[in-house]
């Protein structure tokens, strides 16, 4: 049988997230809506404030792998009502890019460098009574700090086997003042499986790929975990896990999200429905 209509098909002739898409289609709350899907929880959270409510079903995927899958499944059994919002990562310094029209990327790193500014970083830091001369550097300052702990992150996604990789704790904020040299010998050290990352291999890797635009280059995580440490050292205040980045959500207005390139490329594309607001 040639299956051309989603009444051809079962959830039976998928399997894993193509078959919890499909069941998401089926459901009678979401049969009209396009099915976006996200990455995770906090990714839906950030993008529900910018989409029609009503037309739009945001599909947390606990990750990307399936994402390329699911759109080669079913973009042609739900035309126009699929598809897939990816954290850009390093696609944009690797201009490596996908085949599915479907699949968007985030303008920066991800949605939370998309989402930094200077000003809004000096306007965060003013709040906990920092200066205007410390607050306005803040930003320069947390980009800086980030940079070889994000190329050793970089040079790892370039190792072929992800059984090779290394892990990354959510430890960002401890990076401040390393050298290349340290910070591989720190994530390294906190490998607690039988992995490494060679040090001659990360610093030539750095050298190859000189001057990195650092809003593609930093992990938006690792800016709040740095930016929440330096604001509380500068203020001597208790800061909230979280409260940087919710600081943050809430200077990104509507206003701001229509302008990202994101937003454009969404708005371009043939949805059967209005997607943003």
């Amino acid at each position: 049988m040639t299956q051309n209509s989603v009444l051809d098909y079962t959830s039976d002739d998928f399997n894993g997230k193509t078959a919890d898409v499909f069941l998401t289609f089926n459901n009678e709350l979401n049969y009209d809506k396009v099915v976006l899907l996200v990455e995770g929880l906090d990714d839906a959270l950030f993008y529900s404030e910018y989409f029609v409510e009503e037309n739009v079903f945001l599909f947390v995927m606990n990750g990307h792998e399936w994402m390329t899958q699911v759109l080669g499944d079913l973009s042609s059994v739900f035309p126009n009502q699929l598809a897939a919002i990816k954290d850009a990562d390093f696609n944009h310094l690797d201009n490596s890019y996908f085949v599915h029209q479907n699949m968007f990327v985030t303008d920066c790193h991800d949605w939370e460098m998309t989402i930094v500014s200077a000003d809004r970083t000096s306007r965060i830091a003013a709040r906990y009574g920092i200066c205007d001369d410390e607050s306005g550097i803040l930003h320069e300052e947390v980009m800086r700090e980030l940079q070889n702990y994000s190329y050793v992150r970089w040079a790892n996604s370039w190792i072929p086997a992800k059984e090779d990789r290394v892990r990354f704790l959510d430890d960002a904020e401890n990076m401040r003042g390393k050298t290349l040299a340290e910070v591989v010998t720190i994530v390294n050290g906190n490998q607690k499986e039988n992995r490494w990352i060679d040090p001659i291999y990360v610093d030539s890797f750095k050298k190859q790929h000189p001057n990195a635009d650092l809003r593609q280059l930093n992990n938006g995580h690792d800016y709040m975990r740095m930016l929440r440490k330096l604001i509380s050292e500068k203020s001597k205040k208790n800061i909230r896990n979280g409260e940087i980045p919710e600081a943050y959500v809430r200077l990104f207005t509507g206003a701001d999200f229509s302008l990202t390139r994101l937003a454009h490329n969404l708005r371009s594309y043939s949805f059967t429905k209005e997607v943003l607001l």
